[in-house]
């Protein structure tokens, strides 16, 4: 968010995983998708700001990370993973 002009603003907005549609071979945006690998987040406060997040993983060792080229991928131990005690596993 460092790049948002106004992140104070920046509490409310939508978020689309970028998912392949049956049959399809490019990746959409999709509000209503669950799966996929690429996130972004846009905010309402500030139409410029958005956010990439690469998500890796599974149901059972999910992890992500903000990004700026989310085809890229996050830096070794640049993954924000679940923390088992807040997750009452």
């Amino acid at each position: 968010m460092a790049d948002c002009v106004r992140p104070e603003a920046s509490s409310t907005g939508r978020r689309a995983i970028y998912a392949r549609p049956e049959g399809g071979d490019v990746s959409v945006p999709d509000e209503t998708a669950t799966r996929g690998h690429d996130l972004r987040l846009s905010f309402d406060g500030d139409a410029t700001c958005t956010v990439w997040v690469y998500l890796y993983g599974d149901a059972e060792d999910p992890a992500m990370c903000p990004t700026t080229d989310p085809d890229a991928g996050c830096p070794s131990g640049g993954y924000l993973k679940r923390d088992e005690a807040a997750s009452g596993s």
